[in-house]
């Protein structure tokens, strides 16, 4: 039964793959970004202008300092300009404060977190997947919070349902993609993050993550499958597009899957598979040269590409060790895999959704 506080409740059809902690829509849907205007979303003027979405991150970003004094707290004042509509301002600061909140959290468990400029996903047509611009910052306020408390997470919907017209207009949710990385020498690329804001130790792809509107959105209103593909593995493995030869597109997963006990996030991602012309060590070269998000692989682990399957099988279950990967190599530190309450597995829970739509090999199909 779909829990009615979900909010992008179109995903969740019998139709689509239905994992513990994720659905995944199959890839009968267009996967390029479509940049799209819309006024029912929060902070509108700098959903629709890349100017006005920097200048909202620079007053996040002085919010976050002032965050640090424990009696702060934040007021609507510096965000009016950004066109908080009538009728929203309580909803408005309610979300500001638990900006404040998340970030006093990071800094606490001396976490890297900042309100960067990230895409905002509105939903699916025939042209794509439509976006507007909006923060890491108000995404951490909205969609993270919302994570850990389902009473403000049915609260943001009824409060979207009521005062705009939307269920998730009040939610700030960045599509990132996740690439299933493949080498020429036919090893699948994992990576382990170590500690991190998000899914603490635990596997993911090596290519994973949100994209930067001030270096895409110059490129036009579409913003192409493969562009975005190339820009997570420039910035996390060092690498540019003379050194791919494959494209795959494998779907679209909201992390959030049947159990009612797994409030999840909706966090929505593309999934893709991208086959890199360069062996293992090539590659361990090239993130030993620091690209941009070198931090994002405190661990490389490496399966040979038949052995994918005893690689899902044996991380799959987060009640239950890793078991044996025939094959596994691992680059960089030792890092022992995580688990979160939102995953059933060892990993995030789109990596695993990933690796299980482009295999057909589903661990869960007799649960």
């Amino acid at each position: 039964m779909i829990n009615k506080n979900m909010i992008y409740p179109f995903a969740y059809s019998e139709k689509n793959l239905i994992l513990p902690d994720v659905t995944v829509i199959p890839k009968d849907v267009a996967s390029n970004f479509n940049i799209v205007k819309s006024d029912n979303v929060l902070f509108p003027e700098a959903a629709n202008n890349l100017e006005a979405a920097k200048e909202l991150k620079e007053v996040l970003s002085k919010i976050q300092i002032y965050s640090k004094d424990p009696k702060y707290s934040c007021s609507l004042d510096s965000v009016n300009r950004f066109g908080v509509k009538k009728g929203t301002e309580k909803i408005v600061e309610l979300i500001l404060n638990k900006y404040v909140e998340i970030c006093r959290e990071m800094e606490d468990k001396r976490l890297g977190f900042g309100p960067g400029i990230q895409y905002n996903f509105l939903g699916l047509s025939p042209e794509g997947i439509e976006v507007t611009l909006g923060n890491y910052g108000t995404f951490a306020a909205t969609l993270l919070k919302a994570a850990e408390n389902p009473d403000y997470k049915k609260f943001l919907i009824e409060q979207g349902e009521k005062l705009l017209g939307n269920r998730q207009a009040f939610f700030v949710n960045p599509p990132a993609t996740n690439a299933i990385c493949e080498t020429k020498d036919g090893y699948i690329l994992i990576a382990n993050r170590g500690p991190t804001a998000e899914y603490d130790n635990m596997y993911h792809a090596i290519a994973a993550g949100h994209h930067d509107p001030e270096k895409l959105s110059d490129k036009g209103k579409e913003i192409p499958l493969e562009n975005l593909i190339v820009h997570q593995i420039d910035k996390e493995v060092g690498l540019s597009r003379e050194d791919l030869k494959e494209f795959k597109f494998n779907g679209i997963a909201f992390s959030a899957g049947y159990d009612k006990n797994i409030f999840g996030t909706e966090k929505v991602e593309v999934l893709t598979y991208a086959k890199i012309d360069k062996t293992v060590d090539e590659i361990v070269e090239s993130i030993e040269r620091n690209p941009e998000h070198r931090w994002e692989t405190r661990q490389l682990l490496v399966v040979p590409k038949q052995n994918v399957s005893y690689l899902i099988k044996e991380t799959s279950d987060s009640k239950k060790p890793v078991g044996s990967i025939p094959g596994l190599k691992k680059y960089f530190s030792d890092v022992k895999p995580g688990t979160d309450p939102n995953s059933k597995s060892y990993w995030v829970p789109v990596g695993l959704a990933n690796l299980i739509a482009w295999t057909r090999i589903n661990p869960y199909i007799l649960d």
